[in-house]
């Protein structure tokens, strides 16, 4: 099985190697429009710039820019603000039951010690 993904992986590189953007503009005006769009977009840019240089390499106002895009992106994603509010529900009963062991916790130590104290009291 592994073998299977790194051949396909190196076919896959193979022909990106050979497919070079500049090539697939020049054919039509559909194309060529269309890249030209997709060379203004910055969100292009900025994945492709991660391409020549890495993201730890970048500077402090670059990488921030980049995590807030990231940020922003996923917080529009309706998938993952679901499992945000499932979170907070889980976490609000959890925080609830946890409240209600605690209180049956403290009510027993309650009982026992007063139990302890009288049997120590008819003790003496």
């Amino acid at each position: 099985m592994y073998g299977i993904t790194v051949d396909r992986e190196r076919e896959r590189h193979v022909l990106d190697h050979h497919h070079v953007d500049a090539d697939t503009a020049a054919h039509s005006a559909k194309n060529h429009e269309y890249y030209q769009l997709l060379h203004e977009n910055e969100t292009w840019n900025s994945s492709h710039a991660l391409k020549d240089l890495p993201f730890v390499a970048r500077n402090p106002t670059r990488k921030t820019q980049i995590l807030a895009y990231l940020c922003n992106d996923l917080l529009m994603n309706k998938a993952v603000l679901r499992q945000i509010d499932v979170s907070l529900e889980t976490c609000t009963q959890m925080g609830k039951e946890k409240y209600m062991k605690d209180m049956n916790i403290y009510k027993h130590l309650q009982t026992s010690t007063g139990l302890i104290s009288t049997v120590a009291r008819r003790n003496l």
